[in-house]
C-alpha cells in the first residue's frame, strides 16, 4: 500500500484511473494518466495522450498539492465525471499499462 502522502519530485501519480472505454469508442477500459508536477510546480492534470485530451483539477489550476492521495483521487473522479467519464477502478501505474 502506498503511504498517504503524494512525492511531488515525481511527474506522474503512481496509481492511474480505469474508465469505461465507451466513452471514447474502446469495448475495453481505457487508462488515464495523472501528472502532478509541471516545470517543477504542483499540478494535477488527468488525460490520455492518444486520444488527444486531458483536464486539470482545480488545485492543478492554481498549483496547489493535495495534502492526501485520497483527497487527489476524489478530486480527479469528480472532475472525470463532470466530462462525461465513468471511473471503474483505481489501478497501478504497472496494471494500468495492460489498458492503455
Amino acid at each position: 500500500m502506498p503511504s498517504e502522502k503524494i512525492d511531488y519530485a515525481q511527474v506522474f501519480f503512481d496509481e492511474e484511473p480505469l474508465v469505461d472505454g465507451a466513452c471514447v469508442g474502446k469495448s475495453r477500459p481505457l487508462s488515464l494518466s495523472v501528472q502532478i508536477r509541471n516545470h517543477g510546480k504542483p499540478d494535477c492534470q488527468v488525460g490520455h495522450f492518444g486520444h488527444n485530451f486531458y483536464v486539470r483539477t482545480r488545485a492543478g489550476m492554481d498549483y496547489r498539492e493535495y495534502k492526501s492521495r485520497a483527497m487527489l483521487k476524489r478530486e480527479v473522479n469528480r472532475k472525470l465525471a463532470r466530462h462525461g467519464f465513468k471511473v471503474i477502478r483505481w489501478a497501478s501505474a504497472a496494471e494500468a499499462r495492460e489498458y492503455g
